[in-house]
């Protein structure tokens, strides 16, 4: 399976407004930054599980399928080659890089979506 991704600087531009957080202000007591701090962290993690089930469509994979503890290679049939283009798909999109022992040790969506927040954050 070859897929060929258009990434250009309109892709990165709508990343960076959609992971854009408001600013809070002076007079926000502690309990409501906290507030705040965690809804940001839950959208964060909405968002990029959002591009990431864009991403596993794009490689022939029913939305129905797509669920955080699902295995590339037991459920997906990944093999060695597919596995490599969605880390360059997700590379590319997000403008990160993961190495290769990180790689290998991405098995599941979440495993993925975990490193795709760490690299972001």
């Amino acid at each position: 399976m070859n897929i060929q991704p258009t990434f250009n600087t309109h892709n990165q531009n709508n990343l960076n407004s959609f992971f854009s957080t408001p600013s809070f202000s002076k007079n926000s007591t502690k309990k409501e930054a906290t507030e705040n701090q965690t809804k940001n962290t839950i959208q964060f993690s909405l968002k990029i599980s959002h591009y990431v089930k864009m991403i596993l469509l794009s490689l022939g994979i029913k939305e129905e399928r797509i669920q955080p503890h699902r295995d590339f290679y037991e459920d997906f049939d990944f093999d060695i080659l597919t596995h490599l283009n969605m880390i360059f798909l997700v590379e590319a999109y997000f403008s990160i890089f993961i190495n290769d022992e990180e790689a290998e040790k991405i098995n599941t969506i979440k495993e993925l979506e975990q490193i795709i927040q760490k690299k972001l954050l």
